[in-house]
């Protein structure tokens, strides 16, 4: 099965080369761990080796710093 990696080292290792395509992953935890960036950092890397991806940001992390206010 192809992987995207998420160029965070422990994800990578423990999911032994990245996150599996065709699939959809969640991640969750804790309020500032890192959840939002882990994703966008991902669906960069999906994207800069020609692939497609969408994140869902249920918890509005983006709205903050990515969003300018307007």
């Amino acid at each position: 099965m192809e992987k995207i990696r998420t160029h965070c080292k422990a994800i990578d290792t423990l999911t032994d080369g990245g996150l599996p395509t065709g699939t959809i992953t969640q991640i969750f935890g804790e309020k500032a761990l890192g959840k939002s960036i882990i994703s966008f950092q991902t669906a960069c890397s999906a994207v800069a080796e020609g692939n497609s991806a969408i994140v869902l940001d249920t918890e509005q992390s983006y709205l903050s710093y990515l969003i300018a206010e307007g």
